[in-house]
């Protein structure tokens, strides 16, 4: 019985660490917010204290992976197992850490694509089209 509750336990723990990521980095001076909100559309709503130099650093259980809206920073792609470190270079927040290719690649593509394909910062829909093709479009293409 012993055995079987262990088992429980662990398992339990593995799932709830499958959508965990931490955030941390700083925000540019004329950002700084307290606390910092991490929300998704449907209704996700994360908070992340921010110290008085605009420091933060928090981890979050996100309930799935996608594109959410983090105060003062904008639309940010998170999956399960990122550890983002945000920071503020070049007009723009840039990312290091598990996760800095694919929300750098969303900024460039932000910065280069914005007069061809609509993005907002409260929507993420045009956003998601760079991200996400049709299923099958590729195989569909290829044989025809």
């Amino acid at each position: 019985m012993f055995l079987i509750a262990s088992c429980i336990v662990i398992q339990a723990a593995a799932y709830a660490q499958k959508g965990a990521c931490t955030l941390a980095g700083q925000l540019k001076a004329d950002d700084i917010v307290t606390p910092v909100h991490v929300k998704n559309e449907e209704g996700a709503d994360f908070t992340i204290p921010v110290a008085a130099d605009g420091s933060f650093k928090g981890n979050i259980t996100i309930p799935e992976k996608g594109f959410y809206t983090v105060t003062a920073i904008g639309n940010v792609y998170l999956e399960p197992g990122y550890d983002l470190q945000i920071r503020y270079a070049d007009s723009a927040y840039r990312f290091a850490g598990k996760g800095a290719l694919e929300n750098n690649a969303f900024v460039t593509a932000y910065r280069s694509l914005h007069h061809y394909v609509p993005v907002s910062a409260v929507t993420t829909l045009g956003q998601e089209a760079l991200y996400f093709p049709c299923p099958n479009s590729w195989e569909n293409w290829r044989h025809s």
